[in-house]
């Protein structure tokens, strides 16, 4: 098998192992941090699935070079504020908006959480998610695709994989009916344009830590909202949904603007 559909089985089938352990680990009481261990590892899964490809992928080279060279380019403002500012601006709008159309104060709708509390809830978002998965979705798979797609094609298949991924706790979310399948659509819709968003940034920059912090802080930022779980994420997927069609436009705009050894013709 190719590495890289090898890789897309494993980081699948490792998910799927650790999604049963998780629910046996609860079904016989297991203790809380066995659970949260569990869960820690399954968001590793994209990372220990190529790491399991990497000779075949990469021959010739260490998984320690290949994961440091992911982050030797030098960092810049631009696409490091972009990585930060997008999910929190779009979780912003969402925020005030839904004070605004309810009528509610909008410090109403912030968690209330103690500094501690916040400092907690932001490393426990970061390992259970961008900091496992990045090295394999966009420091292999993203990079992988853009050889053989352009950027937006790349972007879109990644996204529509990575959502797909998260399948298993579609299931588990305590939605049910229409509410799930709003859910389902809402999560696919979102996370696809904001694969789209992680694309541009993390090619324009060229160093994972883009993608780690947009990842970050797309999973904390709503976080610290106390709003229905459902109105937050259709919400923030519209915002994204929006961003990735402005980026997409300037970017094919970009691409078909003639080179100077190929004038336009008039």
């Amino acid at each position: 098998m190719k590495p890289l559909k090898l890789f897309l089985v494993l980081t699948f089938a490792l998910f799927l192992i650790g999604f049963a352990l998780v629910g046996v680990l609860i079904s016989v009481g297991s203790p809380n941090y066995l659970v949260v261990l569990a869960q820690i590892l399954m968001a590793w899964t994209p990372t220990v699935a190529y790491a399991i490809v990497h000779r075949r992928a990469n021959p010739g080279s260490s998984l320690w070079r290949f994961i440091t060279d992911l982050f030797t380019t030098r960092v810049r403002l631009l696409p490091l504020l972009a990585s930060i500012l997008i999910p929190v601006v779009a979780t912003t709008i969402v925020w005030l908006g839904y004070a605004l159309v309810s009528g509610q104060s909008p410090l109403d709708l912030i968690a209330n959480l103690s500094v501690a509390a916040v400092v907690v809830m932001f490393f426990d978002s970061l390992i259970r998610g961008p900091l496992g998965e990045e090295v394999g979705w966009r420091g292999y798979l993203q990079n992988e695709l853009n050889k053989r797609f352009p950027l937006l094609k790349a972007s879109l298949i990644v996204g529509v994989i990575w959502s797909l991924w998260h399948l298993p706790l579609w299931f588990i979310s305590g939605f049910q009916g229409v509410d799930l399948l709003l859910y389902m659509v809402f999560f696919m819709i979102g996370l696809i344009a904001f694969s789209v968003i992680i694309g541009f940034v993390y090619g324009r920059g060229q160093n994972l830590i883009y993608a780690i912090l947009l990842h970050q802080m797309l999973n904390f930022s709503g976080r610290l909202l106390e709003m229905d779980e459902l109105t937050v994420l259709g919400g923030t997927s519209a915002v994204y949904v929006v961003i990735a069609l402005v980026l997409s436009v300037a970017w094919l705009r970009s691409t078909s603007r003639p080179t100077a050894a190929q004038p336009a013709h008039v």
